[in-house]
């Protein structure tokens, strides 16, 4: 049988401002190799995990 739901789209812009996120996982943007702008302001993170961006070879703007 078909897939329930067709794959993700990829995403070139996320905003992730003002969302009082205040920690990032190590893997929180693996396999998004597409990304090429995410926005983060706004948030009360203090610190990144090492590797976090590992992969996001098209990321332009942070």
């Amino acid at each position: 049988p078909p897939p329930s739901h067709p794959p993700p789209l990829p995403l070139p812009f996320r905003d992730l401002s003002n969302n009082q996120i205040s920690e990032i996982a190590p893997d929180a943007f693996q396999g998004l190799r597409s990304l090429n702008s995410l926005v983060l302001y706004g948030n009360k993170i203090t610190e990144l995990p090492k590797g976090v961006f590992d992969g996001l070879h098209a990321l332009q703007l942070l």
